[in-house]
């Protein structure tokens, strides 16, 4: 492996993180990444975003998900380890050992009072699903439930040491290696520790078992890493001791080993020291030192315990610089920074077009034109001062691939240079005639097709002759040619044309800004536009697709293309460069920033080999070779899983094995989190998701968004249905991950739509009886207006009733018509009139007729009042004054009131009831 492909990528979370140092990084067995902060908690990272397991107290939660715990009495962890039987998260702190059980993210402490409040140095998961602890007060052992099964005092022979680091071999011997120049192996017979001698003057600190060769490597502190043989038994064997010379301690620290990880596929051992990361090739069992100088930054470092990923990355845990993450490029990419130029110049390098030939480099820079660079040297030539009278040209170069040199551009003119060694010339120089200005340059088959302000010229190599093609084609911006010598061009908005070997100009396309074109290898013409549009074209069809929705992620900027062997197109944007195959769709991004690439923009791209791009812009090029990765047509293996659901102020981690989640009836609006756990590469990934029961279309989310929304989610049962892309863009099969129950409301229970069936057909049945008794009541008023205007009289003959007073009534009656004009007759002369008191009076027709004295005086004027009015043509004032009432006004109020109608109105109908009577 050589150093130039090794990559060093800053932890992508690093700003998340509470505080900046990392002690210790873990994987677990789904994938997620877990830091022991100091003083920030534990933290677990999703790729996107991290959760802090903590104290509570003395926290802004804006940039992450808090776990509070009060059981958590200190924010500085050792240390972490995952458990090999059940799914908990060991971890030490300063006050005490705690796990997270991770089916349901809860946080328990070991409540033994010998771990409750220690420090925990180191915890250690063996393979039979024990736990090993190392604290202060000895070593301990316990349970997979967290019970203390086993306690050991590091009280050797008299001496106290104490246990800085645990190890498993592969024949599952445990060993700890200790202070006092000890190595301490555990006898599961006898429960015991036995002492194994170490014969060398400086304490083991770390220690990796090579499996092939069965032997160790173990780094000290102060003496380097030895390679070491152990003891056969539990016996006074000792280690076997041999010292590799390239760790001989000395000034710089490399001598004080922390850890180390040997890397069996690359054959590379890494060992983290107390001042700097250093790099070791095996071979034939001698370490050769390795250069970090390409990849590491310079300087000493403050660095923890290494961690080797499943994809064979190593995690770097650090104080200065932040935690970073080591991993292997597979992209073959090779970076020329051309230091020469910045050491003649004072500007880094302006790759504007650039050209290889052999093991040199034409590049064509806007403030220096053209150079030529030899990167094995690291020489650069420029042509304007080795040429005399040099011509300054233009961008527009290409390779002459029938002999030596590049064809270059000033005007109308075409140059050819070509150099020996450093030294540059020009070979010759032809003009275009009928040409002011030459805007593109291609060549294929011995031919240099040439194109200008209007129309294509083409040249042949050997015959140094210049023939015009075709004109009338507008502004020729880059030109093509297929294997049957057929032309494609772009000229801006004149558009996407086609020349035939006989000169004929076809316009596939117009109107937009066409700026790039490239022939694949299986015939197909791709075009781009500068307004962000990609097409390509089937010529035996005549079908000219648009393929945004696969090439691009909407609307940039396109600065140029290119076809490949491989038939990958090449798409330079304004934010990117992509290598995209029109097979399978799969996919892979390259922006400037990478550590790979280091330039402040990317301005072109060019084909200089078969299936390599050179890609060339400020401070520096680089030379790519395309993926074979992309060309795997079988779908993606990738699994997205839900890493929470954040429903109102709940936060729902899903747990290990957990297919369903309940939502609270508050809780209709929801956010769902999903990662693939590809830590690296997650702005690479695009998702997809559908609620089934509540969507029916997939919604696509953009490459490095990973949260689906459901607001107003009603009640019932929904399943998620998610799918991935790789790192490449290739997709993955669906599959429900989870299954969201939102309860219902108590008012949405069955109960209480029971309740409301009721309270329905109660008001339904209440509604017909309210109905039912207003038509009766107002059918019994009706006929007591009936009674009242057709009994004028009351007779103690005309009642039923027979407890009636016949005679008294009679009286009573003849009494009031006697006096029925006198307005001033009234209840005193009234009772007078028939002996009686006035309380008397007013008892018995109150049990007699249940009117008052009152009442009764009036009923029978107004009844006597309504005969005269039916009977008599009489105006109603001579009515009201025969019948006893002062005024008419107050004479009509008290008929309306018993009867319903005006006096007026009353004559009226009792007329009409007369006339209709006699026409009868």
């Amino acid at each position: 492996m050589s150093a130039q492909r090794i990559l060093v990528t800053e932890l992508p979370t690093q700003h998340l993180l509470p505080t900046s140092p990392v002690h210790r990084v873990l994987q677990d067995r789904e994938g997620y990444m877990w830091y022991a902060t100091e003083g920030g908690g534990l933290c677990r990272d999703d790729g996107y975003e991290l959760s802090v397991f903590r104290s509570p107290f003395g926290y802004s939660y804006s940039r992450f998900n808090i776990i509070g715990s009060d059981s958590i009495l200190s924010n500085h962890i050792y240390c972490i380890a995952e458990g090999k039987e059940h799914p908990h998260i060991w971890f030490g702190t300063k006050t005490g050992l705690y796990y997270i059980d991770k089916h349901d993210y809860s946080i328990h402490a070991v409540d033994d009072q010998r771990l409750r409040h220690s420090e925990v140095w180191i915890v250690f998961a063996a393979s039979d699903g024990t736990i090993w602890t190392s604290t202060p007060q000895g070593l301990f052992h316990l349970d997979c439930s967290g019970k203390v099964i086993g306690d050991y005092s590091l009280n050797i022979y008299g001496t106290s040491v104490s246990g800085s680091y645990f190890h498993e071999d592969s024949r599952h011997n445990l060993r700890v290696l200790c202070t006092g120049r000890m190595i301490l192996k555990y006898d599961p017979v006898s429960d015991s520790f036995i002492k194994e001698k170490w014969d060398f003057p400086s304490n083991p600190t770390c220690m990796y078992e090579d499996i092939h060769s069965g032997k160790f490597f173990v780094g000290t502190w102060g003496g380097g890493v030895l390679s070491c043989t152990a003891p056969d038994s539990l016996s006074s064997d000792s280690w076997h001791i041999k010292k590799l010379p390239e760790f001989l301690p000395d000034n710089s620290g490399a001598g004080i080993v922390l850890n180390l990880i040997y890397d069996s596929l690359y054959g590379m051992l890494w060992v983290a020291a107390i001042d700097n990361l250093y790099l070791y090739h095996m071979t034939d069992g001698q370490l050769q030192p390795v250069s970090t100088a390409s990849f590491l930054p310079e300087g000493k470092k403050v660095i923890d315990l290494l961690f080797r990923d499943r994809d064979n990355n190593i995690w770097v845990p650090a104080y200065t610089p932040h935690t970073f993450i080591i991993s292997f490029d597979e992209d073959k990419i090779e970076r020329y920074p051309v230091d020469a130029t910045k050491r003649l110049t004072g500007y880094p390098v302006m790759a504007d077009a650039v050209v290889k030939e052999d093991d040199y480099y034409w590049i064509w820079q806007g403030r220096d034109n053209l150079t030529l660079y030899h990167p094995a040297t690291d020489r650069i030539s420029y042509a304007s001062r080795n040429v005399e009278n040099y011509p300054y040209t233009e961008k527009w170069i290409e390779k002459c691939s029938t002999g030596s040199g590049i064809w270059a551009v000033n005007a109308n003119r075409l140059l050819r240079f070509t150099h020996k060694d450093m030294d540059i010339h020009i070979e010759y120089c032809l003009s275009v005639t009928g040409a002011e200005h030459i805007t593109a340059l291609h060549e294929s088959r011995n031919r240099l097709w040439i194109g200008t302000e209007d129309a294509i010229y083409e040249m042949s190599v050997s015959g140094n002759y210049i023939n015009k093609v075709c004109g009338g084609t507008g502004s020729i911006r880059q030109l093509a040619a297929t294997t049957g010598g057929e032309i494609y061009a772009v000229a801006g908005k004149d558009g996407f044309i086609h020349v035939s070997t006989d000169g004929e100009i076809t316009v596939i396309d117009k109107g937009d800004e066409y700026c790039s074109i490239a022939v694949a290898p299986n015939g197909t013409i791709w075009a781009a536009t500068s307004q962000g549009s990609i097409y390509s074209y089937q010529p035996r069809h005549n079908v000219l697709t648009r393929e945004n929705d696969h090439c691009l992620w909407g609307g940039e900027s396109i600065k140029s293309l290119q076809a490949d062997k491989s038939g990958h197109i090449w798409i330079l944007t304004d934010q990117y460069l992509k290598e995209y195959n029109p097979t399978n769709n799969a996919f892979r991004i390259f922006h400037s920033s990478d550590s790979r690439i280091k330039m402040d923009y990317m301005h072109c791209v060019r084909l200089i080999d078969g299936n390599k791009v050179c890609v060339g812009g400020m401070g520096a090029f680089c030379i790519i070779t395309s993926s074979a990765d992309l060309d795997d047509t079988t779908a993606s293996s990738v699994r997205p899983v839900v890493t929470s659901i954040t429903a109102g102020d709940r936060h729902i981690f899903i747990g290990t094995e957990q297919n369903e989640v309940d939502l609270l009836p508050h809780q209709g609006d929801c956010k769902v989190a999903f990662s693939t756990l590809d830590h690296l590469h997650a702005g690479q990934v695009s998702y997809a998701y559908r609620l089934k029961g509540w969507q029916t279309s997939w919604t696509y989310l953009p490459a490095g968004s990973n949260t689906a929304y459901f607001n107003r989610l009603p009640k019932g049962i929904y399943q998620l249905e998610l799918k991935a892309t790789d790192r490449y863009g290739c997709w993955g099969e669906p599959y429900i991950s989870l299954t969201l129950r939102r309860l219902p409301a108590w008012y949405e229970t069955w109960w209480a739509y029971l309740i409301y069936g009721l309270i329905a057909i109660s008001l339904v049945l209440g509604v017909l009886w309210l109905s039912r008794r207003i038509s009766q009541l107002l059918e019994l008023h009706r006929r007591r207006k009936e009674v009242a205007l057709n009994t004028l009289d009351i007779r103690a003959d005309a009642t039923s009733l027979p407890k009636f007073d016949k005679e008294f009534l009679n009286k009573a009656v003849a009494l009031v018509e006697a006096h029925l004009s006198d307005p001033h007759y009234n209840v005193g002369q009234f009772s007078s009139d028939l002996c009686m008191s006035r309380m008397n009076l007013y008892r018995k027709l109150r049990v007699q007729t249940g009117q008052s004295p009152v009442e009764f005086i009036r009923s029978i004027r107004l009844k006597k009042a309504a005969a005269l009015l039916a009977a008599t043509e009489l105006p109603v004032k001579e009515v009201a004054q025969r019948c006893g009432f002062s005024t008419a006004t107050y004479f009509s109020k008290l008929f309306k009131e018993m009867f319903g109608v005006l006096p007026g109105q009353y004559k009226i109908a009792k007329t009409y009831d007369s006339t209709s009577k006699k026409g009868q």
